[in-house]
């Protein structure tokens, strides 16, 4: 299994919770990797107790799942929620131009051609993607709050 860089000596629990999630949902850790314990133990330099802890909330989030007698591994991606999902999208993404189209400008059209682009370029990278997706110039037009902040 390969690092992403040491977490500090004597983290907590959530620390090495929050850097595990990092890695599997930035595709350090690719879903079905078996997550070894001895090894990640060893990579965070910390004991098996708090690493234990923080798989389990892993689990509970649905991040990794766990095999009778094969230990944790990294879940799959379950395509059937993320299609849901991008089929909401098609139901309120085109009333949504709709109604701001008017409102773009040249700067917001070079924008979005951009983020398009971008988009294009990272979308075997699902964090970066979304994020993209997130900073649509069309939500900002709408005067809509994005996951992103922005």
């Amino acid at each position: 299994m390969a690092t992403a860089g040491r977490v500090r000596a004597g983290t907590t629990v959530d620390d090495v919770y929050a850097a595990l999630r990092e890695r599997i949902i930035d595709g350090t850790y690719q879903p079905g990797l078996r997550m070894s314990q001895e090894q990640l133990a060893t990579d965070f330099e910390v004991s098996r107790t708090p690493l234990r802890e923080a798989l389990q909330r892993l689990e509970s989030d649905g991040l990794v799942v766990a095999y009778a007698n094969r230990g944790m591994h990294v879940a799959p991606i379950v395509n059937s929620e993320t299609e849901q999902s991008y089929a909401l999208r098609v139901l309120v993404e085109p009333p949504t131009i709709a109604a701001v189209s008017s409102k773009l400008t040249e700067t917001d059209i070079a924008d979005m051609e951009l983020l398009l682009d971008e988009m294009q370029d990272h979308r075997a990278h699902s964090r970066r993607f979304q994020e993209l997706t997130s900073a649509s110039t069309m939500w900002r037009c709408a005067g809509t709050p994005t996951t992103s902040g922005s």
